[in-house]
């Protein structure tokens, strides 16, 4: 699947090149990096290949902004991704970081409650919440605890069916069901639920709980 994301990045860029296209294939080459613990001139190698492709996002971003300002939703899926990147390629925890909370800033902006922008908000807060826990553990619990609480309040609470997002809570129980311990992203995985419920029990207990087909089907 995540060859196929790449492959199909790729072949978008031969024909119109633009930015997130470059940010998909520098975070798919970067989880090269992470899978496969590459070192050496080859990890230098894939290295190289991943800057290329963010400078190249960033260069294409920036002169899509000079002729018509991004939308949030471009600019926050930008840093959503480069961060990803960052994280699989070894990059220093603050420059992640910052780049998780450009996105949440950005996500913050113009039509915030569009159905497109709310999901990539939520999508960025799970990588979010999982790297600060992978990276820091107990000490940012709190912090954690202040990034999952809407969406803890959001699944908690009984929604109107046309406001019930399948994105995100396939999202959540497939990371919680799987047997892949790479899936649904090797950043964010059962062992992340469980990381993430050890630090947020109220959370950890309402995914345990959750029932994703009656949740569809509006009960």
């Amino acid at each position: 699947e995540r060859l196929a994301v790449r492959k199909l990045s790729e072949w978008a860029n031969s024909f119109f090149p633009n930015a997130l296209a470059h940010y998909r294939i520098a975070k798919s080459q970067a989880e090269d990096i992470y899978l496969k613990k590459l070192t050496g001139q080859e990890k230098r190698g894939a290295l190289e290949r991943v800057n290329t492709n963010l400078q190249e996002g960033d260069r294409l971003l920036a002169l899509a902004q000079s002729i018509q300002p991004n939308p949030p939703t471009r600019v926050g899926l930008a840093a959503t991704l480069k961060a990803r990147a960052l994280y699989f390629s070894g990059a220093p925890k603050e420059q992640v970081e910052k780049l998780f909370k450009e996105a949440r800033d950005a996500y913050s902006l113009g039509n915030s409650g569009g159905v497109f922008q709310i999901t990539y908000r939520t999508f960025n807060d799970f990588y979010y919440s999982a790297f600060l826990a992978r990276a820091y553990g107990n000490a940012r619990a709190s912090d954690i605890r202040k990034i999952l609480q809407p969406l803890y309040n959001y699944f908690a609470t009984p929604q109107d069916p046309r406001k019930r997002n399948s994105r995100t809570s396939s999202f959540l129980i497939a990371a919680r069901d799987s047997k892949d311990p790479l899936y649904p992203a090797p950043d964010f995985n059962r062992t992340d639920i469980e990381r993430l419920g050890s630090l947020y029990p109220e959370f950890g207990k309402m995914i345990e709980n959750f029932d994703l087909k009656k949740y569809l089907n509006g009960l």
